[in-house]
């Protein structure tokens, strides 16, 4: 979701914690740092619900159906 959506429908952008620490796990495991790019993966809209993929370190939200 790009920036200018979730401004436009007044929301903030934030880190989301829970998420940093799972990709973090993930990238140790492949000798990666989390990086100024890969933090942005980890940067949703405040108030979206999370959604985790038990089979994949992926995370996906839902933000106001849209």
């Amino acid at each position: 979701m790009t920036k200018w959506l979730v401004c436009s429908v007044g929301a903030q952008l934030k880190v989301h914690e829970p998420t940093v620490k799972l990709m973090q796990a993930h990238y140790a495991k492949t000798g990666k740092e989390v990086n100024e790019a890969r933090l942005r993966m980890a940067t949703l809209p405040e108030g979206a619900e999370v959604c985790s993929i038990t089979s994949s370190t992926l995370t996906a939200y839902d933000a106001w159906n849209v």
